[in-house]
């Protein structure tokens, strides 16, 4: 099982995202990635990690977690998954960009995500 924990939901991965993460995973489960306020204390964030550590944790099986977004989240959610055994990874991704001119003539500029695998952490 993976969970991934981003603001992607896996409804709107790349075909070949999403059929990496079947044959690699079996099943895929979205977990939200929190909103965090950039105000946010060290103790609320902490409060945030724990709440998700346990979900996660807490599984019938144990899940490989795809963890990406705010990095202070994401660095303390990964440190504690893998203090419990919880393989963490990441999707990589090359980017290309793509210039134009809008409707309007002006300078428009797209990037395109090309999925490159999961590695982890």
């Amino acid at each position: 099982m993976l969970i991934n924990i981003s603001n992607h939901p896996s409804s709107q991965w790349p075909l070949e995202q999403l059929q990496a993460a079947r044959d690699n995973y079996e099943v895929v489960v979205d977990i939200p990635f929190p909103q965090i306020n950039p105000t946010s204390t060290s103790e609320q964030i902490d409060s945030l990690v724990e709440e998700y550590r346990d979900r996660i944790v807490n599984q019938k099986t144990k899940p490989i977690a795809l963890v990406q977004g705010e990095s202070i989240f994401t660095y303390r959610l990964i440190c504690e998954l893998k203090k419990c055994g919880i393989v963490c990874i990441a999707a990589r991704s090359s980017r290309r960009v793509v210039e134009s001119l809008d409707e309007n003539k002006n300078p428009k500029r797209e990037s395109i995500y090309i999925f490159e695998g999961f590695l982890e952490y």
